[in-house]
């Protein structure tokens, strides 16, 4: 059996090195001054946007070096779609269902778009096809940069021209050679760079007047609502930026002035899409211009996917019905964060308040409703129902009680004892989490994998496992189960996993971590459903309160079908009826197959 691949090496920053040239020196200099000058006009300004009157807004940033924004610009894939481009007083453009058009059902395909940039990360160069991104243990390695890897000659050639590998593999040779005539030797710049260095290459080969060049410059750079140390991370890149491309060659492509790059990079910072595999892994970055037109909902009713391997085709999938008339949603953060932790993100990365109708229902909860997200269990023994948790920036050192929101079952208010002790090991929990995702390869992380339990037990006392925190140390825990081969563990956490994502949390009724069709649960769902059909010593219970695996091996296989019938159905929602599922659902139908095999033998025993 093979699962997805789980674990991604986070790229590492770029090292800075001072260059040789002049000309490069002095354009780092400007791009740095422009973000200054840029901030003083932002806060000088007047007319400055807030943040509230661009809610939902994914018009985003964008920029060209030789064109302004271009707002009356529609893609050639949308004219020829059920989707229309809508332009709102205070969210700006968005994509929505055609008014003509037939309402769309759930696992519709709405759009399918090749992006205009698609880049693997760092970390999957060695195991990807750099083309079509198709995994393989016999890829062909380009004898020139030694970078790029392709699994045939036909990928390599359609590489050399489509994708500009013929721009890209001197300046990575350039790149090598200088990083280590400086003494930091690194093959490539980040993927960041590498995904703008080929929008300029595209965008000059196509022309200025070429369609790829409009729809780059239909994109808006919203660089004066930055706030200072944006726009220098941006000036940071965008000084890699020029290295890359080598600073005399500039002027070729059309790029005079620092501000020309640097509103590029503000463009990449808010557009940017994660490339992923079937399996919803992350392996790169991509930018889609019609994509980037959906604007945001923490409830979407729509998806993003690359649904098959060996094809770089990104497509838009509906996950609910969608009237005519009604607006494209599509989700910039994970589903599983808390309000706070989502505003956070989308005020920090994307420069607005989201005021979709869980964060107004979050903000003021219907009665008997608690977000799953920041559940807790209610004191009362006799109750299985949530309150609450208290808001841990607002319990002071030595507080020994903190009064949670009411059960959504009883109404009880209950009271954590304890709390700043709780609180302390709640925020030891939240580092402890954050440090093992940034050094998921790290050869330490394995034998860590206890500690995580340990903090899993502890919590599941506290809260129920859709809780946000919970959730994702589980996750966690289960990807570095299944890669230490311990499938007992993992099946447990994949089996509460599952239980917590669809966890509801009261009357109102989309409230679940993601919602149905999502195809985050198909992944889960199949995962599950394979990891029921191995054989293995049960464990220990690794969470309290939580109903318990059956050992039977007949109850296991039962729900092992339960699971995969449920994973079959959901991805060919989440990744389209057109599609067939995808590859998360071939893989399905495959483990269905043993499971009826296996159900063969028990029956003839």
């Amino acid at each position: 059996m093979s699962f997805a691949e789980l674990r991604r090496q986070r790229e590492a920053r770029v090292p800075r090195w001072s260059s040789k040239s002049n000309q490069l020196s002095e354009f780092a200099i400007e791009t740095q001054n422009e973000a200054s000058v840029d901030k003083v006009k932002t806060d000088s300004s007047e007319s400055k946007t807030d943040a509230s009157e661009v809610v939902g807004e994914q018009e985003r940033c964008s920029g060209t070096a030789t064109s302004s924004r271009d707002v009356s610009f529609v893609p050639t894939e949308i004219e020829h779609s059920q989707l229309s481009v809508v332009t709102h007083k205070e969210k700006g453009r968005g994509l929505y269902r055609s008014r003509v058009s037939q309402r769309a059902e759930a696992g519709e395909l709405l759009l399918a778009t090749e992006p205009e940039v698609s880049v693997l990360s760092t970390g999957c160069a060695n195991e990807r096809c750099h083309f079509c991104f198709r995994p393989s243990t016999h890829l062909r390695r380009c004898s020139r940069c030694k970078f790029s890897r392709y699994c045939g000659e036909d990928c390599q050639k359609r590489a050399w021209v489509q994708t500009r590998h013929c721009d890209e593999c001197p300046a990575l040779q350039a790149w090598q050679k200088a990083s280590l005539e400086a003494g930091h030797y690194t093959i490539c710049p980040s993927a960041t760079v590498r995904a703008l260095a080929q929008i300029v290459w595209q965008r000059h080969k196509k022309g200025a007047k070429s369609r790829y060049a409009q729809a780059i410059a239909s994109l808006e750079t919203h660089r004066n609502d930055m706030s200072q140390d944006q726009l220098t991370d941006c000036a940071q890149t965008a000084v890699q930026l020029a290295h890359f491309l080598t600073a005399e060659k500039l002027p070729r492509y059309g790029i005079e002035h620092a501000t020309d790059l640097l509103s590029l990079v503000c463009a990449y910072r808010i557009n940017a899409f994660t490339l992923a595999n079937p399996e919803l892994d992350p392996i790169g970055v991509s930018i889609s211009v019609p994509m980037a037109l959906c604007n945001h909902a923490c409830v979407p009713n729509a998806v993003v996917v690359f649904p098959e391997s060996g094809k770089r085709t990104m497509q838009l999938v509906a996950i609910s019905p969608i009237e005519p008339g009604t607006e494209v949603f599509t989700s910039y953060v994970d589903l599983v964060e808390t309000l706070p932790q989502r505003q956070s993100t989308l005020s920090q990365r994307y420069l607005f308040q989201c005021r979709c109708i869980l964060c107004e229902k979050s903000i003021q909860p219907p009665k008997r409703w608690t977000d799953p997200r920041n559940a807790g269990w209610c004191e009362r023994f006799d109750c299985s129902g949530w309150v609450t948790m208290p808001i841990w920036d607002q319990v002071q050192k030595g507080q020994d009680e903190a009064m949670t929101g009411p059960c959504n079952s009883c109404g009880h208010c209950s009271t954590l004892r304890e709390a700043s002790v709780i609180k302390e090991r709640w925020n030891s929990a939240c580092t402890l989490l954050a440090t093992m995702q940034a050094k998921l390869l790290d050869p330490n992380t394995k034998s860590r994998l206890s500690e995580l339990l340990d903090s899993i037990q502890w919590l599941s006392t506290l809260v129920p496992p859709s809780n946000s925190l919970l959730w994702s140390f589980m996750h966690l825990a289960h990807v570095i189960a299944i890669e230490e081969q311990k499938y007992a563990e993992a099946t447990q956490l994949a089996f509460v996993l599952c239980a917590g994502m669809q966890a509801r949390g009261g009357s109102w009724e989309p409230c679940s971590l993601y919602p149905t069709g999502h195809p985050v649960r198909a992944v889960l769902l199949a995962t599950l459903g394979k990891l029921l059909l191995h054989e293995s010593e049960p464990c220990k219970p690794l969470l309290a309160r939580i109903s318990r695996l059956p050992s039977d091996r007949r109850k296991q296989l039962m729900l092992s079908k339960q699971a995969l019938i449920q994973a079959l159905s959901e991805s060919q929602t989440g990744f389209g009826h057109a599609a067939r599922g995808g590859e998360v659902a071939d893989g399905v139908r495959e483990a269905l197959q043993t499971l009826q095999h296996e159900e063969a033998i028990l029956r003839s025993l």
